[in-house]
């Protein structure tokens, strides 16, 4: 019979402080706002929220064309996935400037999402 050891909060720490560590990039966490005009209209801005690490790696996309050639082969990749430590504080449409690249946060992958890390599967802005 197995025995499953539960991790300890020191255990989880250093696993968080260790994955945090292979985090080789930094995400500016931007969040939107509206700003009413108080006539009907008004201003959305985005607005730095914070800075956090991250990692940035393409989503493969599978598919087959009628020539049977991996679509991968013919297309840019347009998902990706950005790994940020599970504290950082994100939601969906926030966006996260790394470099001089803009990614909008479609989803949070929750089959992919622990207590180590958020991944974010995200599309580019600019």
């Amino acid at each position: 019979m197995a025995v499953t050891t539960i991790p300890t909060t020191a255990m989880r720490d250093a696993i968080k402080t260790a994955t945090q560590q292979h985090m080789r990039g930094t995400a500016i966490i931007q969040t939107y706002a509206w700003a009413t005009d108080g006539i009907g209209g008004g201003t959305a801005a985005w607005t730095a929220s914070g800075t956090v690490a991250c990692n940035v790696a393409p989503i493969p996309y599978r598919g087959m064309t009628n020539e049977g050639v991996h679509q991968e082969m013919l297309q840019d990749t347009p998902y990706w996935i950005v790994t940020l430590p599970y504290s950082a504080t994100v939601t969906p449409n926030d966006r996260l400037l790394i470099g001089k690249t803009t990614y909008e946060i479609m989803e949070m992958n929750d089959e992919q999402t622990n207590a180590v890390y958020i991944a974010c599967k995200c599309s580019v802005i600019q």
